[in-house]
């Protein structure tokens, strides 16, 4: 058997080697680049057609469901995982459209941070693909929303190929009225591009110069849309908020 003492001086020269390691030249660790850090938060899953929130947004509003869209029929196992700093972010179970092209999840809170999507796509053969990406809320972008709440109808300006203005925070149940006072004519419909099924009723149509269409909003939430035509360049987002309290009528002492 071989003497255990024999042992400590090999066992003395690893530990030596580790510690000496970091401080060799070529030998320190890396930071990971932007670029680095970006290709290992997204992966695109075979037959992925868009999905809303698209990789790398930035929101005022946590979104209120995430979409993903495929050119082949899921089938029942698929399904959206959502988090935020490792915690689930996601609410009930993933639903699967009546077409089975695309799958959905809502999700359960609106905090700032970075939302983390792994979405599965499950095949009729059994199979399984396996993508993600990654969407932000931050708070500082409410500068550059404008502040349209308290307001039963609001207008949206459709000029120079961009909505004007294209970022607006309204209050649930407003109307808003795109009006198209451009040359040419603009679609509006919803994220994403070219599914359109974000929010599914939101479809102008070709609106030509001079023609306007509106949408009640009435569902709490950070929507995206965009005029297909001009994607990706024009595009605009309405933030739909609860109203203002009404304040409390004055009651009168009873004598």
């Amino acid at each position: 058997m071989r003497d255990p003492r024999q042992l400590v001086f090999p066992l003395l020269a690893a530990v030596a080697l580790a510690w000496t390691l970091p401080l060799l030249p070529g030998c320190e660790r890396k930071a990971p680049s932007p670029a680095d850090e970006q290709a290992a938060s997204t992966r695109i899953a075979p037959h992925f057609v868009d999905s809303a929130p698209e990789h790398g947004e930035e929101f005022l509003r946590t979104p209120v469901e995430v979409v993903v869209n495929f050119d082949r029929p899921l089938s029942p196992g698929s399904r959206i995982e959502v988090t935020r700093k490792w915690r689930e972010a996601a609410g009930g179970t993933t639903r699967l459209s009546e077409d089975r092209s695309s799958m959905r999840v809502s999700i359960a809170e609106d905090l700032p941070g970075k939302y983390e999507v792994q979405y599965t796509a499950r095949w009729p053969d059994g199979s399984e693909d396996v993508g993600r990406f990654s969407f932000s809320v931050d708070r500082k972008l409410g500068r550059e929303y404008e502040d349209m709440t308290g307001q039963a109808q609001v207008r949206v300006v459709l000029k120079d190929c961009a909505f004007q203005p294209p970022w607006i925070v309204v209050s649930r149940g407003t109307i808003v009225t795109w009006l198209n006072e451009d040359a040419e004519a603009h679609p509006v419909r919803s994220d994403p591009h070219a599914s359109h099924d974000l929010l599914v009723g939101l479809d102008t149509g070709p609106l030509v110069p001079g023609a306007e269409a509106s949408y009640l909003f009435d569902r709490l939430g950070e929507w995206p849309y965009h005029c297909p035509s001009r994607y990706p360049e024009m595009r605009g987002r309405v933030v739909v908020v609860e109203p203002p309290a009404e304040s409390a009528p004055a009651t009168r002492a009873v004598p």
